[in-house]
């Protein structure tokens, strides 16, 4: 039989110095696993609290001849989808006026670089700027861009490797 289990036990017999070991170490069992679970490493603490409330809370249903450590992580497994579920409608909920006072419209900025783009792909020679556009901002295959232009498959593969190469060139300068 396990610490946890073991503790347990003697929890649910009454002895209030089990109950607080079980906790301290019901915390380190769990706190790896919400690491693991949870990207905002900020808010572990707080599922772990909630976690360990719960456990307070419902301890009185545990039952000693189960096995402690499944009933432990069935209520982990509850808190992080009531988290979870917290964290998509807070995500649903921001506004830009949350983030920023003047927000940077995502919009404007991609039409300010697809404008680069295209300046920079126009200095490129006709050919190399002619498969780039079919097949980077028409989202046209490679197959359809070969036919197209009357070139082989391979031969705009190369071409747009070569192009894109430029581009970085060009971008690095």
């Amino acid at each position: 039989m396990d610490t946890l289990q073991n503790l347990a036990i003697k929890a649910k017999n009454g002895d209030s110095g089990s109950y607080s070991e079980l906790l301290k170490l019901s915390s380190s069992t769990i706190r790896p696993f919400l690491n693991n679970k949870i990207f905002q490493k900020s808010d572990v603490d707080d599922v772990l609290q909630e976690i360990l409330i719960s456990v307070h809370k419902s301890f009185s249903t545990y039952e000693a001849d189960k096995n402690f450590k499944s009933w432990l992580f069935s209520i982990v497994n509850y808190r992080l989808i009531d988290y979870f579920r917290k964290q998509k409608k807070r995500s649903q909920d921001v506004t830009f006026s949350e983030w920023e006072e003047k927000p940077i419209l995502v919009e404007d900025t991609l039409e300010d670089e697809k404008g680069e783009l295209m300046r920079l792909m126009k200095l490129l020679p006709e050919k190399q700027f002619t498969v780039l556009k079919y097949l980077k901002l028409e989202d046209m295959s490679v197959r359809k861009v070969s036919i197209l232009m009357g070139i082989s498959e391979s031969n705009v593969k190369v071409i747009a490797h070569r192009a894109i190469k430029a581009l970085k060139k060009m971008v690095n300068k």
